[in-house]
């Protein structure tokens, strides 16, 4: 599996190649939504915040919401609901990424963007994401790359961590740039 970064930077996204899906985590009590789905929200005119004002989607875990896109660089993004903070551990996180890998498995997804689970709350390091990420992806041969959404300062210990040279990481940042 390919692995590319991506800052949380809608510009950024603007220019980024096209993918299948993208993974925005949304836990059940964090209100505005943050990270991933904060700009997934924005761009797509609030969909989803109405969504979880009516109800249709609120969080709960292992809760999916599927929603088409024009206005991003992915064909598809999954909500998927997190549940509470106060429950977030290792074993959510690696429930929430295997559910992510399984949707996108049955939808045909080979290329995937994602905003690893609890990153945006901070109940997950940039470090332990990266461990707990390769344990997750691990065999997930249906994915042929996958595009990590987060800060730029997280984006450089996880893809140090990932075993990404330097100048692989920097190929990475002048590709998603390039929209090649």
């Amino acid at each position: 599996m390919e692995i590319a970064l991506l800052p949380l930077d809608l510009a950024r996204w603007d220019q980024a190649p096209a993918a299948d899906l993208c993974l925005a985590p949304v836990f059940s009590d964090v209100r505005p939504l943050r990270g991933v789905a904060g700009l997934v929200d924005w761009r797509l005119n609030g969909h989803l915040s109405d969504r979880l004002r009516e109800e249709r989607f609120t969080g709960e875990r292992g809760e999916r919401l599927l929603l088409p896109t024009r206005r991003l660089p992915w064909k598809a993004v999954l909500a998927l609901g997190l549940g509470s903070t106060r429950d977030f551990d290792d074993s959510r996180f690696g429930e929430a990424l295997d559910i992510a890998f399984s949707v996108g498995k049955g939808l045909g997804a080979s290329t995937m963007a994602a905003g690893l689970p609890g990153r945006d709350t901070g109940k997950v390091d940039p470090e332990r994401a990266a461990t707990l990420l390769q344990k997750a992806a691990h065999e997930r041969d249906h994915v042929t790359a996958l595009t990590l959404l987060d800060s730029a300062a997280a984006l450089k210990i996880m893809g140090e961590l990932l075993g990404l040279s330097t100048a692989a990481r920097a190929r990475a940042a002048a590709k998603s740039a390039a929209g090649a």
